[in-house]
Formats: structure tokens, sequence, C-alpha cells
């Protein structure tokens, strides 16, 4: 989990940092997460990582407020999850 923590930090700086394509990948033109993207790339991913690390890459890009995640887009982490 300590190697996480470079990649949550690259993932914050949004669509200015390293991970644009990617965060660029699950947004969509006006904003809002795109559900289909999410999905798929976390099960891509959890494919070769453990499913802890990969729930927190997404969990975080997806904005990594719980509050919100639960209310507003919970279409997007039920997705993720």
């Amino acid at each position: 989990f300590i190697c996480i923590v470079p990649v949550i930090a690259i993932l914050r700086a949004g669509h200015d940092g390293a991970l644009a394509p990617l965060v660029s990948l699950v947004t969509s033109a006006d904003g809002q997460p795109n559900n289909l993207a999410y999905f798929w790339l976390t099960g891509a991913l959890s494919s070769f990582l453990d499913n802890a690390p990969t729930y927190l890459v997404f969990f975080e890009l997806a904005g990594g407020d719980a509050k919100h995640l639960m209310t507003e887009a919970a279409s997007t982490l039920a997705a993720i999850s």
C-alpha cells in the first residue's frame, strides 16, 4: 500500500497530471463520470492487481469523497465496486 501513495498523488493532479489520459477516459465531455469506463477499467486492473489497490485507485479517481460517492454519485461507486 505504500507504493500506491505516488499513484494517488498523480491522480489528484487530475487533467494536469501524468495520468491525464486516464482521467479523461473516465470523465465525459460535460465533466460527469463515465460509469461504463469505470466498470471496465476497474475490472481490467483487478485482473492483475489485488482488489484493494484497484478500488483505492478508482475511488480516488472518482473524487475520493465517500459522502458524495454514496449519495449523488452512487452509480459511479457501484461501477467501481
